[in-house]
Order: structure tokens, then sequence, then C-alpha cells
């Protein structure tokens, strides 16, 4: 699902897409600037059991809460687990650094993390990826973590996260690293960020629209059709692209009281 919005040129789309199709020669540090809720991504392969005892479902994917306080410990101590830095933005962002191994640290990535170890060792993680996290540290909160439960030799996954710190960012950061945000062409930004920060969001998307570059939004999730509708329309006039699979983009579709929701329309 795309969009784009009513000031931009297509002169300026087809120049910008002309740079990303270029060998790596043509691309350079800090080109794309990417803002999400950055989680520790632990994942294991795990006894059924182990999802019983935290009352979780085989094929689910939970928020945390009181009942699984113990959890992240008792998967530490009992089984093998394999991390790395996550949520939906920054996981993106790595896909893409795939793509330009030749050229380390295209993408910046911002997002708050806790004053704790998980949050060195997701930052440690996303370097290592060739990315450039320039996390904002709160000093309250704990780091934020998405637990991957495998089971059945890896068909079923169970998704429990703990947000954190990850809710704690703030546009103040973005301000104080004002340089990354001048040094990029290319903006992503997460729908879930709208109920971080979405003065932080908007102030990308007006970067973009006041300095011709492109910005890029992913819908992330239906309900912030319904929940963030108010956020939602403020930022969609300065969307260049938007992202959603087929229920996110009926939901927005409905929202917007378009007369179809058909895909091919």
């Amino acid at each position: 699902m795309t969009s784009k919005k009513t000031s931009s040129s297509e002169t300026k789309k087809n120049v910008n897409k002309k740079s990303l199709k270029g060998n790596n020669s043509t691309l350079k540090a800090g080109l794309v600037f990417g803002l999400g809720n950055p989680l520790l991504d632990i994942s294991a392969t795990v006894k059924p059991e182990f999802l019983e005892t935290y009352g979780l479902l085989p094929n689910d994917q939970i928020l945390a809460d009181e009942r699984h306080h113990d959890m992240f410990t008792e998967l530490l101590k009992d089984y093998k687990v394999d991390y790395s830095a996550g949520g939906d933005i920054q996981n993106s962002l790595r896909v893409m650094q795939w793509y330009f191994v030749d050229t380390p640290f295209i993408a910046v990535y911002m997002g708050c993390v806790g004053n704790d170890s998980n949050g060195i060792k997701m930052e440690t993680k996303a370097r290592r990826d060739g990315v450039n996290a320039v996390y904002m540290v709160d000093n309250e909160e704990n780091t934020g973590a998405c637990v991957c439960l495998l089971t059945k030799k890896g068909k079923n996954r169970s998704l429990c996260a703990f947000l954190g710190a990850s809710l704690k960012f703030n546009v103040q950061h973005i301000r104080d690293n004002y340089k990354y945000v001048e040094n990029a062409q290319y903006f992503l930004a997460s729908g879930y960020h709208l109920a971080v920060s979405v003065e932080s969001v908007l102030c990308l998307a007006e970067h973009c629209h006041k300095n011709n570059k492109v910005f890029l939004f992913a819908l992330s999730a239906t309900y912030i059709c319904t929940k963030y509708s108010k956020e939602l329309l403020q930022i969609y006039p300065y969307v260049d692209y938007m992202f959603a699979n087929e229920t996110e983009g009926r939901e927005f579709s409905e929202m917007m009281s378009w007369p179809t929701s058909e895909l091919k329309d």
C-alpha cells in the first residue's frame, strides 16, 4: 500500500529511487534514518510445558504482564538463547544492511533503551549487523525485550514482549543529535511509535517535507488505525510511501472512508 504527499513532485521520486539503485560506491553512511521501538529479541526452543507454566499459547503474540515476571530468568537458566537487535524498524534496517555489506552504517537508528546490560547487548548486536544505533538511554525503565519461544521444531512461535524503555523516547533526543537527520535522505518510522512520541515522528516528517527528502511509514498494526487515528492523520499528509499488510491496508481504507477496500484498487 503506498501513498504520496500532494506537494511532492514525480521528479523528486525518480531521483531518489535512482540513488538507492546505484552500486555501493554511490551510498554513504547515514543515508537512511530509522525511528522505532527497540526490543532485544531473545529466542529459544523450549518444551511445551514452559509455555503452559506462563499461560502462553504455541502461536501467539502478547504483551508481558505480572505472570511473566520470572520467565526471563527461568528461560536463561534452563535453555540456550539467541539474541538479536529487534523491533520492527530496527529489524528492517538490519535486513537492508545485508544488501550493502561493503558499506556499513548506511542506516542510523533511534529509539530508547534502559541503562542496563540488555541495552548494551542490543547496541553491540545492532552495530555488528552494520546499523548505527544512536539510542536514547532511560535511567528508570529496563530495556524492552521480546521473547520468542519456539516449539514443534520451530513450526510454532509464541511471542511475549516487554516494552519497557522503548516507550520513553522523546523528541529532544532527535534535536540533540540532529546531525544524523540533516545527513539522511530517507526516513522510516513505525506506526508503533505514534503511541510513544508523535512529536518525534512529525519532526522527521516535516524535515522531509521542507528538504525534499523521502518519508516512509510502516503502519505496523491494525489498531494503529483505530486507537491512534488522530495521530496517524497528523503525519499522513507527509507520507511518501506507506507499508501495510492486507489487513492493515483494509483497516486504513476504512479509517479514511475510501469507497473501496479492494487491494487492486
